[in-house]
């Protein structure tokens, strides 16, 4: 266990951070040693006027569950410091309204400590994953109360499986204060593997974190996207969101045989590089098949695809369409289905999607779409060839089944979500008790 923290947290940093190791060949790895260094002498965490704040830890992404429990602590007039590992969410972190924020310390001992003591938090919430020892070391030496939230744990995990991991993780956890799970199958899983008494089951808050979104729309081309409500016009889209090169092999192949059904496509690639886009559109010319850009167009022909060249809108344009792919499912990982099933997207994965326990979990969200109960869909389909997601679209290509589809899945996803409330009542419940 040792040696695992010596090599793992202390010396792999320490030979990055001092010998520049992969500093030339990567500006990600630049900036996350960038944004650790002293500036005018001070670090990144000298924070005045921040004493018996809230901490909260998100690593990067992490951030999409943290937001809703923000808001609460900013309702109830607490103060919140939001640290995180990753430059990648810094730019949003630091556009968030009402917080004050750093990157997390390097995870050595008396650099943790200084920073504890400089910020002197009243409580430390870690979302999700991310643990750094003597981070919660120094927390544990100060008496700061630690809650980890919206936590998950699978059997099938290396935390489980790895024995040097598992015994890692033992002690990781029972730094822990309390410990907020997901779903009641992870708190039994906590309870059982590392026989802990402090769990239990709160949900998960990037629910809330979805449905604020949607009601907190961006601005999009309209004249592109609206529907009609009469049938016998109406636009039937499919899109298929956050694709890379392996998803849009098999979302390609599949197009012409959409169109030929008058189901119109989107195609929004997880990365828009005009490197991309030019690969993504003489992709589509091979098939004979014609395409436009978002930003370029002000009128969308039924026969051609729309392919999306900005970022950050992809949520918002789940609202249009009735059948969403989500992307990554065919090159290693999928990304969040949230967004289109928030929307009420009928919502295809390909075969790498076990990574995201929505994608798993909906696919138990069985609906039945006629009385009979002959025809039954689970909100989340998982297939591996062209053939598996055509036939679905095209026995679901009705507006009455695919009202009573997106009906069922947006109330399968409202039901989850109200957990940040709860959750931080909870949290600040225990501090004042503590006091």
């Amino acid at each position: 266990m040792i040696l695992f923290i010596f090599l793992y947290r202390i010396l792999y940093p320490l030979v990055i951070l001092f010998l520049n190791i992969g500093r030339p060949f990567s500006l990600k790895l630049q900036n996350f040693l960038d944004m650790r260094k002293k500036q005018n002498g001070h670090y990144p965490w000298h924070i005045t006027d921040y004493e018996n704040c809230i901490l909260i830890h998100a690593a990067s992404g992490e951030f999409e569950y943290a937001k809703p429990v923000i808001r609460e602590l900013l309702r109830q007039n607490k103060k919140v410091l939001l640290t995180y590992f990753s430059p990648s969410y810094k730019k949003q972190i630091e556009e968030f309204p009402g917080i004050k924020s750093c990157p997390i310390p390097w995870d050595y001992p008396a650099l943790m400590l200084q920073f504890l003591k400089t910020v002197r938090p009243q409580a430390i919430l870690i979302t999700r994953t991310d643990f750094w020892y003597f981070f919660l070391r120094s927390a544990q030496i100060l008496k700061i109360p630690i809650y980890l939230y919206s936590a998950t744990l699978d059997l099938k995990s290396s935390k489980t499986k790895n024995p040097l991991l598992k015994k890692y993780y033992q002690k990781i956890y029972a730094m822990m204060n309390r410990i907020y799970c997901v779903t009641l199958e992870d708190e039994n899983n906590f309870k059982k593997i590392f026989k802990l008494p402090y769990v239990e089951t709160a949900g998960d808050t990037r629910f809330d974190q979805v449905l604020f979104r949607l009601q907190h729309p961006k601005l999009l081309k309209h004249q592109l996207l609206e529907t009609s409500t009469d049938e016998e016009t109406q636009k039937f889209i499919f899109i298929a969101g956050s694709t890379w090169p392996e998803d849009e092999h098999i979302i390609i192949g599949l197009t012409k045989e959409l169109l030929k059904n008058s189901i119109q496509v989107i195609l929004a690639p997880h990365e828009p590089s005009p490197v991309h886009l030019k690969t993504l559109q003489a992709l589509l010319k091979a098939q004979n098949i014609a395409s436009t850009y978002y930003t370029q167009s002000e009128n969308w022909a039924s026969d051609e695809v729309l392919i999306i060249d900005q970022i950050g809108i992809l949520a918002d344009l789940y609202q249009w369409a009735h059948w969403a792919f989500i992307g990554g499912s065919f090159k290693k990982q999928v990304h969040s289905v949230m967004e289109a099933l928030a929307q009420g997207c009928y919502t295809f994965v390909g075969p790498y999607h076990f990574n995201n326990r929505e994608a798993l979990d909906f696919q138990k969200v069985i609906i039945p779409l006629d009385k009979e109960g002959i025809l039954k869909i689970s909100a989340v389909q998982s297939f591996s060839k062209k053939s598996e997601i055509l036939d679905k679209i095209l026995k679901t290509q009705n507006l009455k089944t695919l009202k009573t589809l997106q009906s069922h899945i947006q109330n399968s996803v409202r039901c989850r979500a109200g957990v940040s409330v709860v959750l931080t009542q909870k949290i600040l419940e225990s501090i004042g008790n503590r006091n």
